[in-house]
């Protein structure tokens, strides 16, 4: 799914219990079973938006995340089953 990801792609929060997110310092961090997801705090809002779901890439660039971030946002949480194909 992260090969064929561009700026339109619509994702949405995995089904079950949503992953807590907090800031600490300089960074948001996401907690999943086993591990937890570092990203700078930057990409809170667009974080916090793609977990809100269904988004795409493009409505990802809030808080001063451009698209090209905002790309790399949504293919970490893909990576990590965050997030899935809408």
């Amino acid at each position: 799914a992260t090969r064929g990801l561009d700026a339109t792609t619509a994702l949405r929060p995995r089904r079950g219990p949503a992953a807590p997110v907090r800031v600490d310092g300089e960074q948001v961090v996401v907690a999943l079973p086993g591990r937890t997801v570092t990203l700078p705090a930057v990409a809170e809002p667009a974080l916090r938006r793609l977990l809100d779901g269904p988004a795409t890439p493009v409505e990802l660039t809030v808080g001063g995340l451009d698209l090209e971030g905002a790309l790399v946002l949504a293919r970490r949480m893909l990576r990590e089953g965050v997030v899935v194909p809408a």
